[in-house]
């Protein structure tokens, strides 16, 4: 949204502004600390401009609001391989679709969760992953959650190569792509206690690849224990 976007910090309430399309009005959201309450305002607008501003408001809540129930929204392409999550992250551009498209066409029995934003969650059964109503252009709106198998962080590479990223590696590893207001101290320490527990339960992988069927029959061997 470029110029028209402006996020502000006043005292105990966050203010989200953006102006309209046309120029002549102004969107406004008004959140409270933790994002529990939040209120949209909504100038003269089209219906499609409409729909994009308050689904983007809406997941922005949502990113914030979900760390008071042990849940963080990510950036990630998230497959389904056999009834478990496996999520793939990086930089735009670094081809996560693209390697769940791999997935797909090369790894039996996987299908797409979400290709976008899907959030993790700790609960007593353990830590899941879940599709959500934001998937990025791709349509992929499901709701379901799988157990979390694995994260792999992608990097662009003339050869692939797998390695398992322990402990502190494996935090830094998946913390890029965690949703959370950063300059908060308070949410941004709220999701760092989250995803501390979480990768303490699910191992973190990085894999610099090519975007071949090899790089995805590679990332499955590892993951599924044949290497």
């Amino acid at each position: 949204m470029g110029d028209r976007f402006r996020f502000y910090e006043k005292e105990d309430t966050f203010i989200t502004t953006i102006v309209n399309d046309n120029g002549n009005g102004t969107w406004y959201q008004y959140s409270n600390r933790n994002f529990e309450r939040s209120t949209i305002y909504v100038p003269e607008s089209s219906a499609a401009e409409q729909s994009a501003v308050i689904t983007w408001m809406s997941m922005m809540i949502f990113g914030q609001a979900s760390l008071l129930h042990d849940t963080i929204m990510i950036h990630a392409s998230v497959v389904n391989h056999q009834g478990t999550g496996i999520a793939f992250l990086g930089k735009s551009g670094t081809g996560k679709s693209t390697h769940s498209r791999l997935w797909l066409t090369h790894i039996p029995n996987t299908v797409l969760l979400n290709d976008d934003n899907p959030a993790v969650r700790i609960t007593a059964e353990g830590i899941f992953i879940y599709g959500t109503p934001w998937s990025g252009k791709t349509p992929c709106y499901i709701n379901e959650r799988l157990p979390l198998k694995a994260f792999v962080r992608l990097q662009q590479a003339p050869t692939n190569t797998f390695t398992w990223q322990p402990g502190l590696k494996g935090f830094i590893a998946v913390l890029p792509s965690c949703t959370a207001i950063r300059w908060n101290k308070d949410l941004f320490a709220s999701m760092n206690t989250i995803l501390e527990k979480i990768v303490g339960e699910v191992p973190v992988g990085y894999l610099q690849c090519l975007p071949d069927a090899a790089a995805a029959q590679l990332c499955h061997s590892f993951i599924f224990g044949s290497k």
